[in-house]
């Protein structure tokens, strides 16, 4: 081999300093870059480059770091470019050597975001020979980081931006107007995210469409906004009022050749859905998307939260009309409060209760009150304000009543010295939101767990791993002149541990990446689990499926899988067992899981309230409306069932 000499063992044990870097990185640190970097400066690498295909399909290669300079027109030649396209298209990693004038020799590796192959990382040594396959599976693993990291930053960048959404919506809201709230919605898609222009039309009472927003397209949408007016829907707004879900096409420029916007989306995707709730179409929304954007599941359940958001919007502003005429009927009927089966209380501008009707006198009577006694101080204060004003407005004000929380609207009755309190029941309201906000808590302390887990692991398994072989590699040299039997045989547990940490590493990176729960089928990664920990333990671990696999959500594989993991863990951990049954059971209906262990077991009446691997189980299962049993006895070993209710349903793709 001529040139560089590549030691295998010093680039492994350098490899986890690398992956520990970039997984470090923070969102103002440009990954290729800071790789680039790290890459030649720790594994001595001579080059590195990243590439990727343009929006005509051009190569596109502006990220490269050098251990020398080295003239990039050089590197590009038709046959480089030629591999990248292979391996963007394909997906698996080649190699090539090239002269320039040196020899050297090239990696093509794909880097993922998203489970899709986004650009290729290109590395070279300066030698005559290939790259050895052991060193293409360290490369193999900086690229699945890269990819992880490139993915979990776009989530961020997905949550900011509904985030943003949400701040501006509410508000929004605060100003009752929906054009304003439309039209920000649309700037924000277009300015704050990755679609490239965003049209909503806003159906009226009658059904026409009349009023139009729109973020991208300027004069170009005229056309548009005149066949909407004249009752001429595009075949997306068709399909979309017509049915629930996202109307997807992939080639919109080809598709919908005869719309008047068709030009505007050449290669480019669209996605349109209607704007409803509660039973109550408003309209429908139109973007036009990159097509890397069309295939993500994850691009298309941000689009789904989006509609969503929009749509209980435009629902709270109709809420918000619909209450203030319901007001103004009530300031016309409130001479006749006897009639309202809610509580009605009249109190004068002293403050005195002066009348009420039956279910007042009922809630009344819980406050220690009655007629002709001053009013509680929550409401005096209000009338007050409005007396002083002399406003003819109305103020609302929640109160609660024993174990019930009711809403009372302070209205002002023109050409009197008293105000009329109209009550209603709002527990049912008031309890969902408790609960809200009770599950976002939840999910945050597991999400904390788990980062916590994450770190734990990283120290106790693949740096002590490492670590150990490290000191075994040390002592090897001396060894081998002593005792060359021990030696060799030291040699294969310096092998058996590197495929430990590999196996290791594994498991970490999959924790990492949200985008598998996704695209891959439960069985399979749960078999991808099974199969690393039997690698980095020795462990028996025995898993079957029984059942045709059926459609499930990210959140309810992320829920079994992680459930599986913590299970595995504890028996690992805290048990001698030497066998781990796992079954996995699909039906039409719902998903069963099942693991058992023949370890010592433990008595679950002495279990630690603040046990985290057991919280984290329950929790978990909680969160998507799942049955989770635990069975254990001290000598007898410990059985799991964990079972859930398909309730997945496909989204409609036209």
């Amino acid at each position: 081999m001529e040139g560089k000499t590549i030691d295998l063992k010093k680039q492994f044990n350098l490899f986890i300093k690398v992956v520990q870097y970039i997984s470090g990185l923070t969102g103002s640190q440009d990954i290729w870059t800071e790789t680039g970097k790290i890459v030649v400066k720790s594994l001595k690498a001579d080059i590195v480059g990243f590439a990727r295909t343009g929006s005509n399909r051009r190569i596109i290669a502006d990220d490269w770091t050098f251990s020398s300079k080295i003239p990039i027109e050089k590197i590009l030649t038709a046959a480089v470019k030629k591999k990248i396209k292979e391996v963007l298209e394909s997906g698996f990693f080649t190699t090539q050597g090239i002269s320039i004038p040196e020899k050297y020799s090239l990696a093509f590796l794909p880097v993922k975001k998203e489970n899709q192959v986004d650009s290729v990382m290109i590395i070279g040594y300066r030698m005559a020979g290939e790259i050895p396959l052991e060193l293409l599976d360290i490369y193999l693993g900086v690229a699945g980081i890269i990819g992880t990291m490139n993915t979990r930053r776009q989530a961020e960048k997905r949550q900011e931006n509904l985030s943003g959404l949400q701040h501006i919506l509410r508000d929004v809201l605060k100003k009752n107007n929906k054009g304003q709230l439309l039209q920000t919605a649309c700037d924000i898609f277009v300015k704050n995210h990755s679609f490239y222009n965003v049209w909503i039309a806003l159906a009226d009472i009658s059904g026409k469409f009349e009023k139009t927003y729109e973020c991208g397209l300027g004069k170009d949408f005229i056309p548009m906004a005149k066949d909407l007016n004249q009752d001429k829907l595009p075949d997306c707004g068709k399909k979309a009022l017509s049915r629930s879900g996202i109307v997807a096409v992939k080639d919109t420029y080809n598709t919908c050749s005869e719309c008047s916007l068709s030009d505007k989306y050449f290669d480019r995707s669209s996605m349109t859905a209607r704007l409803e709730y509660a039973g109550k179409v408003y309209g429908f929304l139109v973007a036009s998307v990159s097509c890397s954007s069309f295939s993500s599941k994850e691009e298309r359940s941000l689009f789904k939260e989006i509609i969503e958001e929009l749509s209980f919007a435009l629902y709270n502003l109709d809420i918000g009309e619909k209450r203030e005429k319901a007001e103004e009927k009530l300031l016309n009927l409130s001479k006749f409060p006897s009639e309202n089966p809610n509580p009605v209380i009249r109190i004068d501008n002293k403050g005195k209760v002066i009348f009420s009707n039956e279910a007042g006198i009922e809630k009344l009577k819980k406050l220690k009150l009655k007629i002709g006694k001053k009013a509680p101080k929550i409401f005096y204060d209000i009338i007050a304000s409005l007396f002083k004003k002399k406003s003819t407005y109305s103020k609302t004000v929640n109160v609660r009543i024993e174990n019930r929380f009711y809403e009372f609207i302070v209205s002002m009755i023109a050409g009197t010295d008293y105000v009329n309190l109209y009550g209603r029941d709002i527990t049912d309201r008031k309890e969902a939101e408790e609960a809200l906000k009770k599950a976002q808590q939840e999910r945050k302390e597991i999400a904390t767990a788990e980062r916590n887990r994450l770190e734990r692991n990283l120290h106790d398994t693949v740096s002590q791993t490492l670590f150990s072989n490290s000191l075994i590699a040390d002592v090897l040299p001396e060894l081998w002149k002593k005792n060359k039997k021990e030696a060799l045989k030291q040699t294969e547990e310096v092998s058996l541990l590197s495929k430990r940490a590999l196996a290791e590493m594994r498991i970490l990176v999959l924790d990492l990446s949200s985008a598998h729960f996704v695209q891959e089928d439960l069985a399979r990664l749960i078999k991808q689990l099974v199969r690393s920990i039997k690698t980095s333990t020795g462990k028996k671990v025995k898993f079957k499926v029984y059942g045709k696999p059926i459609n499930l959500s990210a959140e309810v594989k992320e829920t079994f899988y992680r459930i599986v993991q913590e299970a595995l863990n504890n028996v690992i951990k805290h048990t001698d067992a030497s066998l781990i049954d796992l079954n996995l059971k699909y039906s039409k209906e719902k998903i069963a899981l099942s693991i058992k262990d023949n370890g010592g077991g433990f008595d679950q009446k002495n279990l630690s309230h603040d046990s985290l691997g057991m919280f984290i189980m329950k929790e978990r299962s909680k969160l998507i409306g799942a049955t989770l049993k635990i069975e254990s006895k001290i000598g007898v070993g410990t059985k799991i069932h964990l079972n859930c209710k398909n309730k997945q349903k496909e989204n409609i793709v036209g």
